[in-house]
């Protein structure tokens, strides 16, 4: 009976040990996770950033008049080119 009791005690600590030892790598697992979300969330920051930038460089005013004229060969109209419609 005595050996009943030693050999179920040494299996509760055998199975908290295992289980003790599950959570702590369960958590360096996790720690790494974090760390590589952690690099991802800074690079994608970075991206947002440098689109932000694109975005306000392309839909300025001054770059728009300039591809127009370059690309497109476009030009404002002169003064005889130019037809008023008046709507009643």
């Amino acid at each position: 009976m005595k050996s009943y009791k030693i050999i179920f005690v040494i299996s509760l600590l055998v199975i908290f040990a295992v289980f003790k030892l599950w959570l702590r790598v369960s958590a360096i697992r996790m720690a790494v996770d974090i760390k590589h979300l952690r690099k991802e969330l800074i690079l994608a920051d970075s991206d947002v950033q440098q689109l932000r930038a694109k975005y306000y460089q392309l839909s300025s005013p001054s770059f728009i008049e300039q591809a127009a004229k370059e690309k497109l060969s476009m030009r404002y109209p002169k003064r005889n080119e130019i037809i008023r419609l008046v709507i009643k």
